[in-house]
Parts: C-alpha cells; sequence; structure tokens
C-alpha cells in the first residue's frame, strides 16, 4: 500500500499508512504467514541409519590459509553410520560440480532399492542431481 501512494505521488511513512489502515479497521485480523516451502529441511533431528552409506552429511567449512592470506573451503563427506569421513575437498572456490564430483568418487555401490539420504549446509540445487 505505501508504494502505491509513493506512486501517486505521496510522501508517507510505511509506519504512518500501518497506523492509519489499523484507526479504518482495513487490516486484516490475524496474521498473514507465509506459504510453507516446497523442500523439506530437517526430516529427522538425529537420523538413525539402518546400514552404512544410507544417510550422508556433507559439510562445508571456512579453512584460512596464512600462505595465501585467503579463505578456502572445506567440503567434507561423512557416512552418519560408521561416523567415518568418506571424501575431503579444499578448494577457494567449490561450485556445483564440485560437489557432484566430490560425491562421485565416493563408491556407492548398493543393492537398489536402497535410498540415499544427504544432510548438511549444502544448497539443494547442489545435490538435487546426485
Amino acid at each position: 500500500m505505501t508504494g502505491e501512494l509513493k506512486d501517486l505521488g505521496w510522501i508517507i511513512n510505511h509506519k504512518k499508512v500501518y497506523r492509519l489502515m489499523k484507526e479504518a479497521r482495513l487490516l486484516y485480523g490475524g496474521r498473514i504467514r507465509p506459504k510453507p516451502f516446497k523442500r523439506n529441511f530437517i526430516q529427522f533431528r538425529n537420523p538413525r541409519p539402518a546400514r552404512p552409506l544410507q544417510n550422508l552429511s556433507m559439510n562445508i567449512k571456512y579453512v584460512h590459509i596464512h600462505a595465501t592470506g585467503r579463505n578456502a573451503l572445506l567440503l567434507t563427506v561423512v557416512d552418519i553410520y560408521s561416523r567415518k569421513v568418506l571424501t575431503h575437498l579444499l578448494k577457494h572456490s567449490i561450485r556445483k560440480g564440485d560437489v557432484l564430483i566430490g560425491s562421485g568418487s565416493i563408491d556407492l555401490s548398493f543393492p537398489s532399492g536402497h535410498q540415499l539420504t544427504f544432510h548438511g549446509p549444502v544448497p539443494a540445487s547442489f545435490i538435487k542431481e546426485l
């Protein structure tokens, strides 16, 4: 509403618009909530895999390299069942292809019908194609 009034040439603050709309009872009575995301962020707080390579955790951390004076990114893939580190990747810039190559270097040979779940702060666009 504030944007519309400004487009019409009014010089008005969003707080004043809210106050005037509240006094005129033009506001919606309940709280307007955003629609939920389509992506499920956390399904299980503590995943309990039944076998190795069922749930993998990807984590990206900053590591300071003193020789170059720059920060590098460290991608670590961990098997949650055995808690073993499967692979590391240290680069100044990690892109989607690097994550795919890093996860592709892991031997993921297990019987068909089993699902692989990734956990961690890696963006969905990185793991969507796995």
